[in-house]
């Protein structure tokens, strides 16, 4: 889940700017969105403050009612230390060292929109422009030509934070590949080499998927190194 903080005075939350959501509570009738502030800390946002960019939550999350009915924490989704553990939820209000290492885990590569480089730069170092999917180019794509009739075809959906990668040559498929829980694209050169590095977040950890298009295709994905 995506969300879009509109307005309130929390100063750890810029407004405009987009927070994924790793759970939701809903607290003496209230409703909160538990986020990774600009500081890097869990903090629960009233969605009162917040307009939902994108109402999708991932097929892991728990789901727990907790009561009283009058008030106090009634209802508590998320990610499942949050709903299993039942000193989760208290730790990370108090700031323990051992909830914080958790919500981070979770979160690596969270809390800010998915980055992608100017259109300039794929300009540059390649001779083309991506184009938008949609009216507000927040999808897109692009095409690369490399050597002996390789092309690389990536697409992006910042929103949904996914990147799709298609190798071929000749028109025959060589490679095809999807990523979940993309957080940075970038172009890259140097060296005579140059070819676009995409960051991403499977199973707690920070991955990078390397497409080098120049001098030839070579793609290789692995976890980020330390």
């Amino acid at each position: 889940m995506i969300l879009r903080y509109r307005e309130g005075g929390d100063g750890s939350l810029t407004v405009a700017r987009e927070y994924e959501a790793f759970g939701l509570s809903q607290y003496s009738g209230r409703f909160h969105a538990l986020v990774r502030d600009d500081h890097a800390l869990p903090n629960w946002v009233p969605l009162a403050d917040c307009s939902v960019v994108d109402p999708a939550v991932p097929a892991d999350w728990l789901i727990d009612s907790i009561g009283p009915e009058d008030g106090g924490l009634q209802v508590l989704i998320g990610y499942p230390e949050l709903v299993d553990d039942p000193d989760h939820y208290d730790a990370l209000l108090e700031r323990e060292p051992a909830a914080l290492q958790t919500f981070s885990r979770r979160t690596l590569g969270s809390g800010a929109p998915f980055v992608v480089p100017e259109a300039d730069a794929f300009l540059d170092d390649f001779g083309v422009e991506p184009m938008p999917l949609d009216d507000d180019g927040l999808r897109c794509s692009v095409e690369i030509e490399g050597a002996a009739e390789d092309i690389v075809a990536l697409e992006w959906d910042r929103v949904r934070r996914t990147a799709h990668c298609r190798w071929t040559r000749g028109g025959a498929v060589l490679l095809e590949l999807s990523r979940d829980g993309a957080f940075e694209l970038a172009v890259r050169s140097g060296g005579g080499e140059s070819g676009v590095l995409l960051r991403y977040r499977s199973g707690g950890a920070v991955h990078e998927l390397s497409v080098r298009v120049f001098p030839e295709v070579r793609v290789e994905d692995a976890p980020a190194q330390a």
